[in-house]
């Protein structure tokens, strides 16, 4: 019964012991509503690798408009909180491929993850993205020199500058 397969999936995923079998789960499992929920509770497991195989499920698979206010927030405190640098940077690789589908409008985003009750977690997106723009060789992997992006933070952003020998 596949409904009985899912649920497996779902148990393994939250409580196996072996993260390994967590992240094939989160890499496998069917997705519904349902399981969504249970993906995005992985951006907090207590291994790095689940946490980094949950938000590359949800970059590969998930549109930003599937998720909730509260979902997007988890995903945002969590994956740009962590204090692994590969999870850290698959988030940042996340919340770019947000900003892309909004097509680079900032205020839209920071709109979708509530900003009024999440206003920590939208600072932190709005940090970020200065971050990706100030120093982009840091990131070379997630964005490749985006000047629409640079052009949405010189935009959305009023109290960064862009760097004497930028302008």
């Amino acid at each position: 019964e596949e409904g009985g397969l899912i649920s497996e999936m779902l148990r393994v995923m939250s409580t196996d012991s072996a993260s390994a079998v967590r992240v094939a789960a989160c890499d496998t499992v069917l997705l519904t509503k349902s399981t969504l929920v249970s993906i995005v509770d992985r951006v907090s497991d207590v291994k790095p690798e689940v946490r980094t195989a949950s938000l590359e499920r949800l970059s590969k698979d998930v549109s930003l408009k599937h998720l909730s206010s509260t979902q997007r927030a988890t995903i945002v405190q969590f994956g740009l909180g962590d204090r692994d640098e590969t999870v850290k940077k698959t988030a940042i690789a996340l919340i770019y491929k947000w900003v892309v589908s909004v097509h680079y409008k900032i205020p839209k985003l920071l709109q979708l993850l509530n900003i009024v009750v999440n206003e920590d977690v939208a600072t932190l997106v709005g940090r970020t993205l200065i971050e990706l723009v100030e120093n982009p060789g840091d990131y070379a992997s997630i964005v490749k020199s985006d000047s629409q992006l640079r052009d949405a933070v010189r935009i959305h952003c009023p109290n960064w500058h862009l760097a004497d020998e930028e302008r």
